[in-house]
């Protein structure tokens, strides 16, 4: 996951201005037969009311999902810069090289 998708388009159509980044994130959620599962992903874009990230699984829309997002000063350790979300799969995309692309609507954060 070094890289994002070549036809993630930077065209705005959003009503609320995103951030372009490429922060390493961990995902949580449950599956349809209510395992869970815990994936690590990059976050490729943040506004006020969503996320975008790429992982190497896909995720049913509708499905709740927490995020925790290591920012550019930190990591993943307890103790550093980090935002968690709670969000709602919007929808997802296939991309090449087995990523799935993910849009998150918000639904609760803290940092």
């Amino acid at each position: 996951m070094d890289q994002k998708p070549e036809d993630i388009s930077l065209t705005e159509r959003r009503s609320k201005p995103r951030i372009y980044c490429d922060y390493p994130a961990i995902i949580r959620g449950h599956e349809k037969d209510g395992k869970n599962y815990e994936e690590n992903g990059r976050v490729i874009n943040l506004s006020a009311s969503g996320v975008f990230v790429l992982l190497s699984r896909s995720i049913q829309n509708g499905s709740l999902v927490s995020i925790k997002i290591a920012l550019p000063t930190g990591n993943l350790d307890w103790g550093t810069s980090k935002l968690g979300i709670s969000g709602m799969v919007l929808r997802g995309k296939t991309y090449p090289d087995c990523l799935y692309g993910v849009a998150i609507k918000i639904l609760h954060y803290r940092f």
